[in-house]
């Protein structure tokens, strides 16, 4: 059940809690064995740990030969499995999907006419796929109705003035350009 977790996220406590007692001693300390043993197995795939030192690691903290060697196995059946699953959730990069924009002039005073003056500021609302390597197909229709198939997307609006916008652009520039240099 706990290398399935580490898998598929999926975790049936049903099962593993009819090893306990009726008690709720039993019950808790099933649950705390349970978070141990996720968190030994989990970090020992995503260091790349070899089987022979996980069974060796687990019987010195205490888990029967017989209970350490089973654990083991399925880690090492699963092993590139969970790895490939923690790569996945680890790397991750958003994709803006969307953009929309207007900018407004704001005119400072409307009374006095020598001193007023016209501040544009723009809009910006972004549609953006937090989780692009899932691929699953997202379709963005016209009306800007977001048909999401699984994956977590969000849109983000902010205001920010033409100096502002003037800065971001050369600082996202810049970042490119960078990136670019790193390719080549």
């Amino acid at each position: 059940q706990i290398i399935i977790h580490c898998i598929k996220g999926d975790f049936d406590y049903t099962k593993v809690l009819k090893l306990a007692s009726n008690e709720s001693d039993g019950v808790l300390d099933l649950k705390g064995a349970v978070a141990s043993v996720h968190f030994i197995v989990a970090n020992a795939a995503k260091h790349d740990v070899d089987d022979l030192s996980l069974v060796q690691e687990i019987q010195q903290l205490g888990l029967p030969k017989e209970n350490s060697e089973v654990i083991c196995k399925l880690y090492k059946e699963k092993k590139d499995e969970m790895r490939k699953v923690f790569a996945d959730e680890s790397y991750t990069i958003s994709k803006v999907l969307k953009t929309d924009w207007r900018v407004d002039s704001i005119i400072s005073s409307s009374e006095d006419t020598e001193n007023s003056s016209i501040h544009p500021i723009a809009h910006i609302k972004l549609t953006i796929d937090e989780r692009p390597q899932d691929k699953q197909q997202i379709n963005i229709n016209n009306s800007s109705k977001i048909v999401v198939d699984g994956h977590k997307v969000k849109e983000l609006a902010f205001e920010i003035s033409s100096d502002k916008l003037n800065v971001l652009v050369h600082e996202l520039t810049r970042a490119k350009n960078i990136l670019d240099s790193l390719e080549g």
